[in-house]
């Protein structure tokens, strides 16, 4: 016979699961049919909806926008992700919302800050005063693993942006911010302790940060003079490779800095 104490306590959770999506439904059902389509449609429901929200007037995307804004606050991480995601798909009309979403950068997920990523990028939210995102955005370098430190699978891996799209925001947005980015960048790049390891341990950089931050600096161009000496360095390291070695050079002569 199954325990009646352990079947009571499945239930109470299927209870809180249930009255958790119900408020957040609750919540949605007083949005308006285009916010909703946003956040809740499908993908050709979803454009359908942008089609509809650039032909509103000034006002009304005004309004639809600041509704969307002001449900991140009260919202679970999954609706979350989309709202954002559908802040950043209606553009630079989205600015109203880029306090909050700064606001959110620090306390985030790290899953969630590649979506806040990817908003602020497409909403035209950063500048080269941004640098204090700049912590923030370099762990969007890294390619999220399915499994967690314990060798078990983690559910949020559903939630990456796909085809490594986060990285290339990640990429984008340290671009955009520009010399403001160098010094957190020199850091990734020239830090080694990953070497030693297969995979990076105690949240050292591994390749996949290093080599995004490379192509940031890259991108960079003048920007990113005030990475030379990080650069070099990395070329005089015991553990350089050619894989690392190639951009940095790439880099070096794009500057006319002299690796030698």
């Amino acid at each position: 016979m199954k325990n009646p104490r352990r079947l009571a306590e499945f239930g109470f959770l299927f209870f809180l699961v249930g009255l958790i999506t119900g408020c957040a439904m609750l919540g949605m059902q007083s949005w308006t049919g285009i916010n909703k389509a946003l956040v809740l449609g499908e993908e050709r429901e979803q454009q359908a909806a942008l089609a509809r929200f650039k032909d509103l007037d000034a006002k009304s995307k005004l309004r639809h926008v600041a509704e969307l804004t002001e449900a991140l606050d009260r919202s679970h991480d999954l609706t979350k992700i989309r709202i954002i995601h559908a802040l950043g798909e209606i553009g630079a009309d989205s600015g109203m919302a880029l306090p909050k979403l700064k606001e959110l950068m620090p306390k985030a997920d790290p899953i969630i800050r590649l979506w806040i990523t990817g908003a602020l990028v497409k909403i035209g939210g950063l500048s080269p005063n941004s640098e204090d995102l700049v912590p923030f955005i370099t762990g969007g370098l890294r390619t999220f693993e399915s499994m967690d430190s314990r060798g078990v699978f983690d559910p949020r891996v559903q939630w990456i942006p796909p085809d490594d799209q986060g990285r290339r925001w990640a990429i984008a947005a340290l671009t955009k911010i520009g010399p403001g980015a160098v010094p957190n960048l020199s850091h990734i790049v020239e830090d080694t302790s990953w070497a030693y390891y297969w995979q990076s341990r105690d949240g050292a950089p591994d390749r996949d940060d290093r080599l995004g931050a490379l192509e940031a600096l890259f991108r960079m161009r003048a920007g990113a003079r005030g990475a030379v000496p990080a650069l070099i360095k990395v070329l005089d390291g015991r553990w350089n490779n050619a894989l690392i070695e190639k951009p940095v050079l790439k880099i070096l002569g794009q500057l006319g800095g002299a690796a030698d």
